[in-house]
């Protein structure tokens, strides 16, 4: 297959297979709070949430896996390259096993340690289990053989592999669901699926490594603690990137549970479950730029180099915007009509949390731009920083508000060290102040949010219905006049020959 196709079939089928995970994970949500009930369901959601963090042990070592397969092709790189994944696959087997054994424990201390009601004391604890292996024994091996397909520059493989098993799963639970079986036949299946997943992409590694111009040997014997040093130099900062993304995404649940019953944390588990859904479609988007970025050189192009960092920001944070305009108008319903009566009440959260990604989605670009030149240790830390900062906040804030307080200290997070010190970190690199944040990438958004806003309060007063149908519509109009207005207000002439076809405006 020849490069270029072979590049175009992967992007196609990355976006694929986002899309087609998105969609079985939001038509699966409210069968199962229906099926399951509040409290099962939290307990679901808060088992997710606490398994979120052994995902990371891994200690970055998966995105080296990629990185390490990719780049040694040659004969005399293949030794390196083959110590590197041999030493690779040690830390996942050795992730593996003390995840699978802190799975184990914490399996039957999981009641106790977030006082679980004792009529579902038993269940929690299989649960935990079941969900804890699918992620270690299974999950953390997988990764090790993921990325010695993608790698291996078989995007497209790995992907219909990961279309097939999505879909798989998802008309199972939704079939079990259907014939009345519990949290644990569901978390069975799962486990039963991931692993014949797991056989599908070992079947594609084994043949990836013998496809290889020097075909990839792994063995004990390459095993090698100066090549861990060598690996751990780069896959340390990833690894704190793991860390911080899993305390943004899965702590608040945690917390929460430790002042409120499962029904409250159920009912946020689903605002930040749709939250996360909107973040990560910005997150694809962003990801796309990245070979972009990485051709970026302020040395010899800093013209062309603010400009294009200033838009991306622009327009990450115009997709994550839209979005949460929407939330915060569309929220409460949503919610109510997505998972069922009753979740409308945390539609506030579900706003707060949606502002929160905004901010981050600003910073996303600037956050690749530093870590493709070389800052990675630097960018790391801050967001290190923001994760600890977030768990100060909503466990004080927490206190006061309960479950509003969690979201907020997100918010605050968010604000402090995504919405202020990383992008300032990289536009100073370049030549740029504080007031270009905001001139070229803030106030952009602010008049088109505002009549986005104004349009679906007036569409919400003629369409009063609030099923998902007259949603999907409310929040479709609104979002094209947030386009609308943001290509005529917020775009220049060169953006506008672009995306529109006006006429073309120089950047040196």
């Amino acid at each position: 297959m020849k490069g270029s196709r072979k590049v175009l079939l992967g992007a196609v089928s990355n976006w694929l297979r986002f899309i087609v995970a998105a969609i079985v994970a939001l038509l699966l949500v409210p069968v199962m709070t229906r099926s399951f009930g509040g409290e099962r369901y939290g307990l679901w959601i808060l088992s997710s949430s606490l398994l979120g963090f052994l995902q990371s042990l891994d200690a970055g070592f998966g995105a080296g896996t990629v990185k390490w397969t990719a780049e040694s092709r040659s004969p005399e790189d293949a030794g390196r390259r083959d110590e590197l994944l041999s030493t690779s696959l040690a830390v996942h087997i050795a992730a593996s096993t003390i995840g699978t054994v802190t799975v184990l424990v914490l399996s039957v201390l999981f009641s106790g340690i977030f006082s679980i009601p004792g009529n579902l004391a038993s269940e929690g604890s299989t649960l935990f289990l079941l969900l804890g292996l699918r992620v270690t024994a299974v999950g953390i091996p997988a990764g090790f053989l993921r990325g010695l397909v993608f790698g291996s520059d078989r995007l497209f493989l790995l992907n219909s592999v990961q279309i097939v098993s999505s879909l798989a799963y998802g008309a199972a639970v939704w079939g079990l669901l259907n014939s009345g079986v519990g949290t644990i036949g569901v978390a069975a299946a799962g486990l039963g699926l991931s692993a014949l997943e797991m056989a599908a992409v070992y079947l594609a590694a084994r043949h990836a490594m013998n496809q290889n111009e020097t075909p990839i040997r792994l063995s004990l014997r390459r095993i090698s603690m100066a090549r861990f040093r060598e690996a751990f130099s780069y896959s340390g900062s990833s690894f704190m990137v793991q860390v911080s993304s899993a305390i943004l995404m899965q702590s608040d649940l945690i917390i929460l549970k430790f002042f409120a019953p499962l029904a409250v944390v159920a009912g946020y588990g689903v605002a930040g479950r749709a939250a996360e859904y909107g973040f990560i479609l910005v997150k694809q988007a962003v990801n796309a730029l990245t070979p972009s970025i990485a051709r970026l050189d302020p040395a010899k192009e800093p013209e062309k180099t603010r400009f294009f960092l200033t838009n991306a920001s622009k327009y990450s944070g115009a997709m994550a915007g839209s979005i949460a305009v929407a939330s915060w108008s569309l929220g409460a319903p949503l919610l109510a009509a997505w998972a069922g009566p009753g979740y409308d009440a945390y539609g506030t959260i579900l706003g707060i949390l949606t502002t929160a990604f905004v901010i981050i989605s600003v910073q996303l670009p600037c956050a690749a731009y530093l870590t493709l030149k070389g800052d990675h240790v630097w960018s790391s830390r801050a967001m290190s920083s923001s994760a600890l900062v977030n768990l100060v906040v909503s466990i004080i804030l927490a206190f006061a508000l309960g479950a509003i307080g969690i979201a907020l200290g997100t918010l605050i997070a968010s604000l402090i060290i995504d919405g202020i010190v990383l992008p300032l970190r990289a536009y100073h690199s370049i030549g740029l102040k504080g007031r270009d944040l905001l001139l070229r990438v803030w106030f952009k958004l602010v008049i088109p949010a505002a009549l986005q806003f104004a349009a679906m309060y007036g569409l919400g007063l003629l369409l009063p219905s609030r099923d998902l149908g007259t949603i999907a519509i409310i929040g479709a109009l609104g979002i094209a006049v947030f386009g609308v207005s943001f290509s005529i207000l917020s775009l220049d002439s060169s953006e506008r020959h672009l995306f529109l076809g006006g006429r073309r405006k120089a950047v040196s």
